[in-house]
């Protein structure tokens, strides 16, 4: 594979990165005579719970940091539940779902899988749009996480910087302190001895 400059992969890297240092709203979580539980309080987590009727549940984007009269397509929640629950996960109104369905991971977070646009169903709800997916949670577990993308945290970060510890083509730096004191990273990849620079 050609080596990549940071400018071809250092960029994407600090938007995802401040992406996932951002506080997003916390969102809620709902449970209404229903086995299972849906929230978003985890990094990268957001959701507002609606409704829970029976093994539906209406949800939405929690707007809490977006202008007013604005929306923004970012959902991220947790399904929590005995394992084998299902449950139909509804959005309405305005679709926040992706060309390949939602995301998902059954190992907290770690990794992601695309369930793909046939996972999506489209109708209508109380006479306005809406698009659902089914969550289930798979055996041996008791959560799985759905997102609109996949998800690239903190904690993916600090796992490929150990891996690569130790080489002289790459540093980490302070770019500046976010808005909560947290250090969001400066990396610099390639020849970094000026006096080899060409």
């Amino acid at each position: 594979m050609p080596a990549r400059s940071f400018g071809q992969i250092g960029w994407p890297l600090c938007l995802l990165c401040w992406a996932a240092a951002r506080p997003f709203a916390s969102g809620e979580s709902g449970r209404a005579e229903a086995d299972f539980s849906i929230d978003a309080d985890f990094p990268g987590g957001n959701i507002r719970v609606l409704s829970v009727e029976g093994d539906r549940a209406v949800v939405a984007p929690d707007l809490r940091d977006i202008q007013p009269g604005k929306w923004w397509f970012y959902w991220s929640l947790r399904f929590t539940a005995p394992a084998g629950t299902r449950a139909e996960i509804v959005f309405r109104e305005r679709n926040p779902i992706g060309v390949r369905g939602p995301a998902c991971s059954a190992d907290g977070g770690a990794t992601w899988s695309w369930m793909g646009a046939d996972s999506v169903a489209s109708f209508s709800l109380n006479g306005k749009p809406a698009w659902s997916f089914e969550a289930r949670v798979p055996e041996g577990a008791a959560e799985i996480r759905y997102s609109g993308a996949i998800q690239y945290l903190e904690t993916h970060l600090q796992a490929w910087l150990a891996r690569h510890r130790g080489n002289p083509a790459l540093r980490v730096e302070e770019l500046c302190r976010s808005r909560e004191g947290r250090c969001v990273e400066l990396l610099r990849a390639g020849c970094l001895d000026a006096d080899k620079a060409r």
